[in-house]
């Protein structure tokens, strides 16, 4: 798998500081769904093409069943891997990119953004992972959707962190201004 996530970890490490990371987040998702398609793909075309030819052992089983009923799970551990490779330098990019000045409100429609892209990007990466759909090797949708809800979770969880924390840090900042409002009165 760390073989495999060079090109996901030159893609992380493609960001430039001086660019506004909220909006950097949806060209990183769309490189990283094009990713994920080329190895599902790539998965589909070296584990699946053996299923027709494979030999049966003594235990009447296909020699290929195993690699072929695993290559979803490849892929998937692929993404998750990297995704927890990234996760705190990406919560700390988050933050950082969502930080409003000091004494400020977190900027709102920033952290809307980022939540939509997040989930346009979800919504895309399970599109590409539903290629893993193969009626050679008896991966269903239901197989897909379950490896993929831990990693939905693993995608959201940073952001609707911050949104969860988005009312107490809206109520500190409106106490503090209503107190510079009523100390000048």
């Amino acid at each position: 798998i760390s073989s495999r996530s060079g090109p996901l970890q030159r893609l992380w490490d493609s960001y430039n500081p001086g660019t506004p990371f909220v909006s950097w987040l949806g060209t990183f998702y769309d490189q990283l769904i094009h990713t994920v398609s080329s190895e599902a793909a790539w998965c589909n075309s070296t584990f699946a093409a053996g299923t027709n030819t494979s030999s049966t052992n003594d235990n009447n089983e296909s020699s290929m069943t195993a690699p072929t009923q695993r290559y979803p799970n490849f892929v998937f551990a692929l993404l998750s891997s990297f995704l927890s490779k990234i996760d705190k330098p990406y919560r700390a990019r988050l933050a950082a990119a969502l930080t409003g000045a000091t004494g400020s409100v977190l900027p709102l429609e920033s952290l809307e953004q980022a939540q939509s892209t997040a989930i346009d990007f979800t919504g895309g990466l399970k599109s590409a992972l539903m290629a893993l759909v193969d009626s050679a090797t008896s991966t269903t949708q239901s197989d897909i959707n379950q490896l993929f809800t831990p990693i939905h979770r693993q995608i959201l969880a940073p952001i609707e962190a911050l949104l969860q924390g988005y009312p107490d840090r809206e109520l500190n900042y409106l106490t503090a201004e209503l107190q510079e409002v009523a100390s000048t009165c």
